[in-house]
């Protein structure tokens, strides 16, 4: 969420939505920045690799994509405990 406010321009909302299944929790974080911005987060420290790590390591993902509104999205899913 930090990444998504940081890194987009002033002024510009930043979005949260969870949803939930019987085995998953899921993520996304959106904000309606350009594209472009994309490098600076890829490139800014080691928050967001460490994020996708420690996911991967519990059979969870982190997917950065971008859609044709103009937002930049970062899609987050674990598998719930047994």
């Amino acid at each position: 969420m930090d990444n998504a406010s940081k890194y987009a321009p002033e002024g510009c909302d930043v979005f949260i939505e969870m949803q939930q299944d019987d085995k998953s929790v899921y993520f996304q974080i959106s904000n309606e920045s350009v594209v472009q911005q994309k490098e600076g987060i890829k490139r800014k420290g080691l928050g967001l690799q460490l994020v996708k790590e420690i996911l991967e390591y519990n059979q969870g993902e982190v997917v950065f994509v971008s859609n044709n509104q103009g937002r930049y999205i970062t899609k987050i899913s674990f598998t719930l405990a047994s």
